[in-house]
């Protein structure tokens, strides 16, 4: 669960990334602005992030890192294994792990 304790810039900018490809312009000024660490901005990142729905099937999401681009996960074992050597990478979709 992301909160405005736990959200990391890397967090922001993936949604900055995402909305910026889906042509949402308004988001991707939103994400600036918390990089910049307006508090208000911070808040509607997280808010935008826990609503986020994932798709059917998914168990995880892995956070972008310098050999792969994020993605969702579908196999649990997969994503216990990616947690297994970095937990900051994955974020699961529902408490059951």
């Amino acid at each position: 669960m992301t909160t405005l304790d736990t959200i990391t810039d890397e967090q922001i900018r993936t949604l900055s990334d995402e909305a910026g490809a889906h042509g949402d312009l308004e988001m991707v000024a939103i994400c600036t602005r918390a990089l910049a660490g307006d508090a208000a901005a911070i808040a509607e990142c997280v808010r935008v992030i826990e609503s986020a729905e994932a798709p059917e099937g998914a168990v995880a999401y892995k956070y972008a890192d310098p050999t792969e681009d994020a993605r969702w996960l579908f196999d649990a074992d997969e994503a216990r294994e990616i947690a297994a050597e970095d937990p900051s990478l994955i974020v699961w979709v529902t408490p059951d792990r």
